[in-house]
């Protein structure tokens, strides 16, 4: 299911041939977004496709680590898990997905919530 889906997901980017390298990752770099990392994991015996946006940081923006912080607070309701950080001069947002809700339409949904959680820090 996974292959399809993943497969699905690179033609609607214009991508061919689009699939996991046989350790489970896949790395896009996508114009004014940043690098979209993917990477299958099993988690308490159940898959799930782990997505991380990297963008590099302004350096001269020291309140940038507060506010990814605080995108990422529970109490905004978001409709994925969202975890965020500032490391090695990158602002790295990430979610995941299990396998059983892995759609080429959700995972476009994912990459557009991560988006949406760096445009709100003004990435």
């Amino acid at each position: 299911m996974q292959e399809h889906a993943l497969a699905e997901f690179g033609r609607r980017m214009g991508l061919t041939h689009f699939s996991l390298a046989p350790n489970g990752c896949a790395a896009l770099t996508i114009d004014q977004l940043g690098r979209l990392e993917l990477q299958l994991h099993e988690r308490e015996r159940e898959k799930e496709l782990l997505l991380a946006l990297v963008k590099p940081a302004p350096a001269y923006d020291a309140d940038l680590p507060r506010r990814v912080l605080a995108a990422c607070c529970y109490d905004k309701g978001h409709i994925l898990p969202l975890h965020g950080g500032v490391y090695a001069g990158n602002v790295v947002f990430s979610t995941r997905l299990p396998e059983r809700e892995l759609t080429a339409a959700n995972l476009e949904r994912a990459v557009l919530f991560l988006e949406t959680a760096q445009q709100e820090c003004e990435v």
